[in-house]
Order: C-alpha cells, then structure tokens, then sequence
C-alpha cells in the first residue's frame, strides 16, 4: 500500500504541520518570532505559509545563535496579532501535526485568547516525537535531526520554523506507515491505554483500529520497514558433543596460534600470553590475581580463555563483574561469542542483572487493563514504546527500549518491573515467570555468567543469592568495585522507602491479587482475617508517622520550597542522630514503634503460613519473607539513621531535595570503609579470584587499591598476586600530552571563558573531535555559554551533557560530526570506545578531585586525620590519580589512534603534587601558553599524514 493511499485510508490525505520560533521556552510570557506551517496533501507539500515576527522585545542571543533569527530581521515585521488570522485561516480545521506538538499548541492557544477566540484547539493532534519514541523504541535519539537522519532525509537549515515543519512532516509520514504495520491487538492495546484520556495521536489509533476491523487486515494495512534488534539473555554455543581440550594461551594468542590463523587483523602481544597464563594459574592454584593490564593488550579475550578452559573442563563455573554495560555488552554479543565458536567450546552463557532491570509481563498487562485507575495523560504517553517493545524483547531488559526513558519515568517503571516473589509465581504462571525467572534457571547451568559490579555486591550481601555457590571471579574494571560497594550498602529511610515496603498491603491495585491470596491463604491456616486488617493498620500507621516526623523536621530547619521551580537537592552531613532530631524525640519513637510492629506482624504471618500443614504454594510464602527482610532492612536503617550512635565506621547523612511545590527529606548512612565486607564477604570465600584493570596502580604501586577493596596486610586466607602487563601502545609515537602554563586558577572566575578560548582556538587550528572532561555541571555550564556565542555560525557542533539525553545519544551525535565538540561529566571518565578519528582530541578541565563536602568523602577525611594520617596524599590524591588515568585512557583505543591529549588544569604544574599526575601518563608533559604551539608539536609528532588537516578552518 503506498503512503498516499494509506493516508486517504486513515483520513490524513490533508493535514498540516506547523512549528514556531519563539524567545522561549514559556508559553506564557515568551513570544513568537518566526511561524511556519506547511499543508500536505495526498502525502506531498501543497502549500505554506511563513512569516516572520516582531516580538515586541529583544531576542535573546542565545535564541539569535541557535536559529539565525536577528532582532534586525524582525525589526520591521508584523506582530503576531497581525498575521494571526491570516495562520489560523491556514490551519482550519485540518488536522495538525508537530514535532512535540505541545510545545506549539501552548503558543497557539495563547495566539487565539490575543485574537479572542476560543482558546482550545479542536483540530486532531499528532506528536512525531511521541510516535517516534513509541515505534522506533530502539533508537537513540528523538530529535528533529536524528529522526531525518534514520530516515535518510536532509534536514539543513534546523531550527527556522518552515524548514523543521516541511521535515516534521515527511517523519510523520513514515511514522504513520510503521505504525500500520503492526496487526489489530497491539494498536488496540495502544488505544485502550489512552481511551480516558486526550492525548495526541490517539485519533491514528482510532483510524488504524476502525480501517483494520472494517477491512479485515488484521495482520497490518503496511509492511514495516525497519528491522529491530532482537537481542538475547542467554547464548549457548552450537557444538556436537560434550568433550572439550582445555587450549593453552600460546596455542590461541601466540604466532602460530588459532586467534592468527582465523584473524586477518591479528596482533601478536607477549603481555597478553602473559596474563593469559597468570589468569589460569589463579584458577588453578586458589590464589587472588591483582593485575593491571593496560589498553590495547586484549584483557577481556586473555581471562575469558582460562575462564572456559576452567569452566567446560571440570571446574566451577566462572562469574564475570563488569562496571560499565558497554563492556558487558562487549563481552556477551561479540568477545565470548567468538572465542566459544572458534574454541568449539560447549558452553552456556548467561547475562544476569538485577530484577529491577526486567520487564514484569503480568503487570505490564494489568497496567493496560487498568489504565484509565492507574494513569494520567503523560503516564499514558510514556507507557506506549513499552507496548511495542514488549512485543520483540526476548530479554524484557528496559535498556532495550531508550524510547521509554526510564530515569524520567521511576514511578511508572516500578509499576512495570519484575518484583520479588510475583513473577516466579501462579500471578506469572502463564508467562513461564516473565524474563527473569527463565534467566535465572539458565543461570543455574552456564559454565559464564557475566554481571554487574552491583548485582556482584547485592548477591555477596544477601544470604540468599542469586548465583552459584562456589564459582571463580573475574572482577573487571576493578577500581570501581569499593566505590560501587559503598553505593550498594548505602542504607535509607524516608518516605519513598515506607512507601516501597508497605504498597503490597495498602492502595496499590496492581497488588489486590497478592492481597486476596494472602487474605484467602491466613483463612486456610486457621487465623481469622483480623491479623491481616492489623497489618493495613499498621501499615498505615507506619506511613502517617513517617510523614509526620519528616514534615516535623522540615518546618524545624526551616526549609522551603524553590520558588524559582528548579528541583535542585542538598546534602548534610550529621554525626549525631540525638542531636540531628533534637525536639523530635516523641516523633522518633512513635516511628520506631511503628516499624517494629510491621516486623512483629509480619513475623507472625511468616510463622502461621511457613508452619502450616496446608499447601499454600512457595510463592506467597517468599513473598512473605522477602517483605519480612526488607522491613527488617529499613528497621535497621531507621535506627542507624535517627537513633544509633554510628560509631567511626558509618557515615551519616540527609538529603533535601527541592521544588517549587514541596521540599522532602531522605536520610543516609554509608559505611565509612568497605574493605572488611569485601574481605569477608568476597575474597574469604573466593579463591581463584582475578581482579584486573587498566588503572589500579598509584605511583607504580598497588598498596592503596588493595587496602581499598580489603586485600592488604590483614588478608591472608590466600596468596596475592600482583602483577603489572603494560599496554602494547607505542604512546610515544601515537600521542602527545601538553600541560596549559597559564596564571588563571580552576578556581578563579575567569577560568571558563579562558577554557573556552583554549578550546576554540584550539579546534580552529586542528580538524579534530575533541571530548573536554569536567568534574562539575557548573563548570561545564559556563564554559558551554562561553562557547556556544563562538561555534554557532561555523562547522563545529557543540554537544553537551546538559541535555536531557542519554549517554549514547550524545556519542551518536558526536561520531556523526567530524568536528564536534562534546563537553561531558563524569560518566564520560570511563567506559566510552572511540577509536581512530572518532576521537583525536582530549581535554581534562579540572584534575579530577572528590567533592569534598561530599558525606563519605568528608567522613573519611576526617577519620584519616584522626589517625595522624595525610588524607590527602593517601586517598585523595589516589583516588583522582585513578580517575585521571581513567580519562587519559579515552583517546588511544588501538595500535593505529593518534591523539592530543591536554591537562588545562595548572595545578599540574604549579603544586607539587602535580607531578604525580603527570608521571601517571605514558608520555612527558610539553607546556604550552596557546593553542598555536599545540597544533604545531602535534603535526611534528603526531599528526604527520594527509589526513591530519592542519591549519584554520572556520
């Protein structure tokens, strides 16, 4: 069927597609400067309409930079209450299509109340945006610009309102034909979603739904033409038979080996053979392996190799903990994959997260019966790419489906994911227990298992685990594993936690089933419904006096909403529960009681139900206990945080976030040090364990990791190893490193223009992207407005991390742009690949020290100085040393990369302290006062061929 049928079919042969420029952000105090809008008929542009318009007041320059748009351009042109009758004429009453359609219908409807007429907007609404997130759920971004460049559509001249509304509208169209792809019962469980609701697009549902029933096309009125990932949770090789020869690291990495016979771009690397070997060993012998391997040697593929050698021979199965899901990602689809093929290995391989990652298939089919009880307009919305989604994922891992946002959709996500207890259940039964249960089945019989460093931490914390109970470890991109600890044992309470605890007995209707088996089953067992109405009471209680005492030590500190509405949240340290809820003790106690009664109650269910000759099923009995151990988890945190001495090893304290509306409170507490749980909970009962990275070395010595992750002079349940394999990287020919002799400190308020000239005049001079590194959004912030005035007019694109969007869509957007400049924070330190001229330029802003108001960072500075200890050179310095090295390690990916690399921070060479970052690299420091001098070393050492284009170019 072609486009133009199909929308005759859908009554879309004429609609129009309109978008503003305006001032602002703020439909009701920022106005129009520029209106477009553009009639398609028949699928085609038939007509426009464009105008510009005087706004009555100064455009603001940021808005003059981001569209072109003057107040000299407007200066003589009709306002908008003069040419308003003229566009609303156009428009009629077509139906109207926008990208992000609600950003213009709040100028329009303020355009009609000037013009006196009826302010709501009647014609039928359809959002691109929306539409893309829900059928192109897979993708990265949902711009204007990225969606017509998955469409292979040109869309120069962004941001001037007839160019963006003429694009919009050929997005629409090829939006319109993926979603007549889909058969009858998913655009129906689409509409039932927004049946109570007035949202865009849910008149296409409607037309899908009505042109599908009348005409019998059930199956879809198009055939998609976009191809979908499909990806897997478990991988299990294809080999006939169960015999497997362990192969040695010099017969599959050495010279004549099988990586060089079957790989034309092989490499031979002695470090690589080297730690290979180290690696089995470890296994072999029960001892613990501390390694630095560094970039370039192929550690992933030298550890995988003993791992399956131990693993399908007959030894334990071998757990992989990553920290980044790149590297996860790396290794399930394409590193183990290869190695089990060409190793014809049989093995079962497993990628494992945590439940809160997984898709619940039940409730997400409750959600869609029970939306018009459960959401509003933009729940809605958000629901939609879920749908869709839910119909490929064989994994039903949210990370699948960017479409959805899941960091801006929490409450809606917990209503969807998989919780404890339900999906391994009769309520999931016929769903074979959803995603997670299959994958934990499959977990219990994979010779690899690859995790993440928290699920890592949460299984060693928790008696009852997810993985096996004797395995071998390899715990990659280990210099995060204490950090991440801490985050793990980070105890809370507040009423986002209550809350949590107490929904299963209480308003949330997603749990009625839960509440009518608990009811039935406490019957069955002989014990009168009345301890289960003692349990809503008490639940209730509990979440009334939590309430209370948090409002209680609100209005005490005097804390008040933001009026300016920017949420924003502060942190306090405290050291005293006693004196940090000084005149709230009645309100304390009440709380505490309150907690021990839901414990108590919860007990006695646990006991009538678990004691019981009746068979009551495993489901209800777990559930039971695991909301058992969760209350008696917040008990423990309750106590720590208001009433407890912490003592010197735990760190205390709140978090107030604010609003324009309301102001909310959540206490911490943090364990000062993690070494002793990771010891004990770790490496006591592992041996065979290989903890490796690129970065675990401080001033060539491992004694500061060590002591960090608790395998220093206390630990001797077995031997450790330590051991150094250097990158194979020729740094001295592939890079340079410069250090910025300037007088302007990091700290001096002049800093970021200075850093923004550097920057300009720097990509003036060399074609080359370049990733500046921040530790702080602030800093970030402002050179981002120092830059954006100088770079809008030229052919380097501005990317930064101020954007709503994800980490990935800003690499996308990055690599697509030659001379693109990305200003990242911390997630940019670590755990991004871009290798060869996706990445030739690197700037460290500021040496990458811990915020020192930050709790636990305080806390442990003050514990070290307690101690008569420099905290300074023993943990600060070591900690932003790692990070730094962390940062350096973007730019040389491979043996072919050259690169740049800039210290702009002067601390390097004008502390002393300086110099332990600057021996931290491969290559000696050249300083340098201007960019000039930097283009011209570079092109002597580095960037000596054709394709290093050197000299200016605007």
């Amino acid at each position: 069927m072609t486009s133009r049928d199909l929308l005759t079919l859908l009554g879309l042969d004429d609609f129009v597609v309109i978008d503003f420029e305006t001032t602002g952000l703020d439909a009701g105090q920022d106005e129009i400067i520029e209106a477009a809008a553009v009639r398609f008929r028949h699928g085609e542009p038939a007509e426009e309409f464009q105008q510009l318009v005087n706004p009555g007041r100064s455009i603001p320059r940021f808005v003059e930079d981001l569209t072109n748009i003057t107040n000299e351009m407007v200066a003589d042109q009709p306002t908008i209450d003069e040419v308003g009758d003229e566009f609303l004429k156009f428009l009629g009453d077509r139906p109207l299509v926008g990208q992000n359609i609600g950003f213009d219908l709040g100028f329009l409807r303020r355009l009609k109340i000037r013009l006196g007429r009826e302010e709501q907007v009647t014609n039928r609404q359809f959002d691109t945006l929306t539409l893309a997130r829900t059928f192109l759920y897979h993708h990265t971004g949902f711009s204007l610009a990225a969606l017509c460049e998955f469409f292979d559509l040109a869309h120069e001249g962004a941001h001037r309102a007839f160019n963006d509304a003429l694009n919009t509208g050929h997005v629409f169209i090829r939006l319109v034909h993926e979603a007549a792809g889909f058969p009858l019962p998913i655009i129906q469980a689409l509409l039932s979603v927004q049946d109570h609701v007035e949202i865009p697009n849910k008149a296409l549902y409607v037309s899908l739904v009505r042109t599908m029933a009348s005409s019998g096309q059930v199956k879809g009125l198009t055939t998609s033409q976009i191809e979908r990932p499909v990806k897997q949770a478990v991988y299990e090789s294809q080999v006939a038979g169960t015999d497997y020869s362990p192969v040695t690291p010099e017969d599959y990495f050495g010279s004549g080996g099988q990586l060089a016979s079957s790989w034309d771009r092989f490499e031979l690397r002695p470090e690589q053979i080297e730690f290979s070997r180290a690696v089995g060993e470890t296994f072999e012998d029960g001892q613990v392996l501390v390694a630095e391997a560094g970039t370039g040697l192929g550690k992933s593929m030298a550890y995988l190799l003993p791992a399956i050698n131990q693993a399908c021979g007959a030894g334990p199965p071998v757990v992989v903990a990553c920290h980044t899901k790149h590297l996860q990602d790396q290794l399930f689809y394409t590193e183990i994959p290869r190695l089990l093929e060409s190793l014809e290995a049989p093995a079962k391989v497993v990628m494992l997260k945590g439940r809160g990652n997984y898709l619940c298939r039940s409730r997400l089919e409750f959600m869609i019966s029970n939306a018009s009880r459960l959401l509003g307009p933009e729940d809605c919305e958000q629901l939609l790419p879920v749908i869709i989604w839910e119909q490929f994922t064989r994994t039903g891992d949210i990370d699948e489906c960017p479409g959805f946002l899941t960091r801006w959709n929490n409450r809606l996500w917990r209503m969807l994911r998989s919780e404890r207890g339900f999906c391994l259940g009769n309520a999931c039964g016929r769903h074979h227990g959803c995603f997670l249960g299959p994958i934990r089945r499959a977990a219990r019989q994979a010779q690899l298992i690859i995790v993440n460093h928290a699920l890592l931490i949460a299984d060693s914390a928790d008696e009852v685990g997810l993985l096996p109970d004797d395995y071998h470890l390899v715990v990659d991109e280990a210099h995060n594993l204490a950090r991440v600890a801490t985050e793990q044992l980070t105890q809370e309470f507040g009423q986002g936690p209550v809350r949590n605890l107490t929904e299963n007995y209480l308003g949330s209707r997603y749990r009625q089933i839960f509440r009518r088996q608990l009811q039935d089953a406490l019957l069955l067992v002989e014990e009168n419904e009345g301890i289960f109405r003692r349990m809503q009471a008490a639940c209730r209680r509990l979440q009334g006096d939590t309430s209370e005492l948090l409002n209680a030590f609100i209005r005490e500190h005097q804390f008040e909403p933001d009026p300016s509405g920017q949420q924003r949240s502060r942190q306090g340290r405290y050291v005293d529960p006693l004196q940090e809820f000084r005149g709230l003790e009645q309100e304390v106690k009440t709380t505490g009681e309150a907690l021990e009664n839901v414990c108590a109650l919860l007990q006695t269910i646990y006991d009538a139900l678990s004691n019981s000759d009746v068979s009551l099923g495993d489901t209800l009995v777990s559930e039971i206990e695991a909301d058992l151990r969760e209350a008696r988890a917040l008990d423990t945190s309750f106590k720590r945080v208001a009433v407890d001495d912490p003592g010197w090893e735990n760190v205390l304290w709140r978090e107030v976030r604010y609003s324009a509306k309301d102001v909310k409170v959540i206490f911490k507490a943090a364990p000062l040090m993690v070494d002793g749980f990771l010891r004990r909970a770790l490496f006591e009962r592992r041996p065979g364990t290989v903890l490796c990275s690129a970065t675990l070395q401080v001033g060539a010595s491992f004694s500061y990791f060590r002591e960090e992750v608790g395998l220093g002079e206390q630990f001797d349940s077995w031997p450790v190893l330590e051991r150094e394999f250097p990158s194979p990287f020729l740094y001295h020919e592939q890079c340079a490193i410069f250090s910025w002799d300037t007088n302007v400190d990091v700290t001096d308020p002049a800093y970021p223009q200075e850093l923004a000239e550097l920057i300009y005049g720097l990509t003036d001079l060399l074609e080359k992207r370049l990733l500046v590194l921040f530790t702080s959004y602030a800093q970030l912030r402002a050179v981002h407005e120092a830059l954006y005035h100088r770079l809008h007019r030229t052919d380097r694109r501005l990317i930064t991390q101020l954007s709503r969007s994800s980490r990935r869509s800003l690499l996308e957007a990055f690599k697509a742009a030659p001379r693109a400049i990305l200003l990242g924070t911390a997630s940019f330190w670590e755990g991004i690949d871009l290798p060869g001229d996706l990445l030739e330029m690197v700037i460290v802003a500021r040496l990458p020290f811990a915020n020192p108001t930050e709790p636990v960072v305080e806390a442990r500075v003050e514990y070290l100085e307690q101690q008569d200890r420099n905290p300074f050179m023993e943990y600060q310095i070591p900690e932003a040393v790692t990070r730094f090295r962390q940062g350096f390690g973007r730019l040389i990916r491979t043996s072919r990369d050259e690169g740049i690399f800039i210290v702009a921070d002067s601390r390097v060479t004008r502390r002393r302290y300086g110099r332990i970052f600057l021996e931290a690299l491969p290559v000696d420091a050249i300083p340098f006062q201007h960019p000039e001098l930097i283009a011209r070393e570079a092109g002597r050492l580095i960037f000596r061929s054709a394709s290093g284009k050197l000299g200016r170019k605007t």
